[in-house]
């Protein structure tokens, strides 16, 4: 009797162990698949936000293309409407 319950618990132990490592596998599975997708789609935007932040850097050689520039940050809202008058004020100035 006593190897019977013995084997029994085992059993059950088992499939209760097999089933919480299968749940876990499957989480870190997911969890990878997830975090795996919002990289991609971190990198696709900022890639796409660098290249034409570069694009619009590579020839700036005068006031006109700084005051572009300045005016592409403020209409994405990185900069505020007080920061963006003094900076353009600066850049207009002689």
């Amino acid at each position: 009797m006593g190897s019977a319950y013995f084997h029994e618990m085992h059993q059950h132990a088992g499939f209760t162990f097999g089933r919480a490592l299968f749940l876990l596998l499957l989480l870190i599975v997911l969890g990878a698949a997830i975090t795996a997708v919002v990289l991609m789609v971190s990198q696709r935007t900022t890639g796409a936000s660098r290249s034409s932040d570069t694009a619009t850097r590579a020839t700036p050689d005068s006031a006109t293309s700084a005051v572009r520039i300045l005016e592409e940050r403020f209409a994405r809202g990185e900069i505020d409407d007080d920061e963006y008058r003094r900076r353009r004020d600066v850049l207009r100035a002689p």
